[in-house]
């Protein structure tokens, strides 16, 4: 998808000229601008430039407002409709609401306390362990034995540094990022994957949850660009059909009516050799666009296997303890594995 290759082409281009990229950010960090003015008794709002990381805030803070919003407006539909109301519309359009959700962010502003407690970051920052370790090593943060370090080169597919929305960012700014603020450990294995960080659960919750959502921007499912934060969770391999794993390799972040899609249609997914999710049909066919390739996958096929009755299995034999009449047994075809 475009978003897709946008974000590819904006990270090709950072890490290939990093000193270039970061003239950029420093120049739209040193011309930020805001006004705000008032015509005819109309308001008229402002803003340009700011960094990459004040800019990622302001659109998630404006985001969270804009649905707050659209929360009260469903609240005040329901207390005035009953159980009628999806049968009516909402008391304002989408525009109004993101003026009033803007004009809340102004209001906030002056009527916190002055004691308040800034909330927790809305930014994650993304960074593999070479370019961190590098540029920390670059401004005197730690030091590093250049004897003990490998002669090998690095990958450039495998260094990263932006933000969660795809947004990249200097090293030096996310060393600030460091300084200022917290660091979040997350593992990644060579398929962009995120590896597992808890026990086995039911349901993706917490850190389990954000995890999994790190790594993507949106909905997995192709062409929806529901963003990554407003997902679900779902699993890769069911937990009710395959005993799918509740851990961020098995995550797959889906909007809520493709996360009913798929268990209603009865997919699950599996990942290419890339990281990216596909979603397979239960007779084993791939959905994918018109003409596009089969994907390489990341983890080699099963052996071929079938499933036969308890009573195919024993040939009709009565046993001594026999189990369920419905049980079946899962023949695995090893030679070919």
């Amino acid at each position: 998808e475009y978003a897709d290759l946008k974000i590819a082409v904006d990270h090709f281009v950072a890490m290939a000229d990093p000193d270039g990229s970061f003239d950029d950010q420093q120049f739209h960090e040193e011309q930020r601008t805001a006004s705000v003015t008032v015509t005819n008794g109309a308001v008229s709002v402002h803003a340009w430039g700011g960094g990459p990381i004040a800019a990622t805030e302001m659109k998630a803070i404006f985001e969270r407002a804009v649905d707050a919003e659209f929360q009260r407006d469903c609240d005040t539909r329901r207390e005035m409709h009953g159980d009628d109301h999806l049968a009516h519309p909402l008391p304002r359009t989408a525009a109004q609401r993101t003026f009033d959700a803007l004009h809340q962010i102004f209001l906030g502003s002056v009527t916190a306390p002055a004691d308040g407690r800034r909330p927790e970051p809305v930014v994650n920052i993304v960074i593999d362990p070479t370019t961190a370790i590098e540029a920390l090593a670059r401004h005197g943060l730690i030091d590093i034995d250049h004897e003990a370090q490998p002669d090998a080169p690095v990958d450039p597919t495998t260094l990263r540094c932006h933000t969660s929305t795809g947004t990249p960012i200097h090293p030096d700014v996310a060393v600030k990022a460091m300084i200022r603020g917290s660091i979040r450990r997350v593992i990644v294995d060579a398929n962009d994957v995120i590896i597992n960080m808890g026990r086995t659960r039911r349901l993706f919750t917490g850190k389990a949850r954000q995890a999994a959502q790190l790594l993507v921007t949106r909905c997995a499912h192709r062409g929806c660009d529901v963003p990554a934060e407003l997902c679900d969770v779902d699993h890769v391999d069911e937990w009710s059909r395959h005993g799918g794993r509740t851990d961020q390799g098995n995550g797959y972040p889906a909007c809520d009516t493709h996360d009913r899609w798929k268990h209603q249609q009865q997919l699950r997914g599996r990942r290419d050799v890339h990281g990216r999710l596909h979603l397979i049909k239960p007779d084993g066919t791939v959905i994918k666009p018109l003409n596009a390739r089969n994907p390489v996958w990341a983890d080699p096929d099963p052996p071929p296997s079938r499933t036969i009755s308890w009573r195919e299995w024993t040939g009709g034999r009565p046993l001594r303890a026999a189990p369920h009449p419905d049980a079946t047994v899962t023949l695995v075809d090893l030679q070919s594995a």
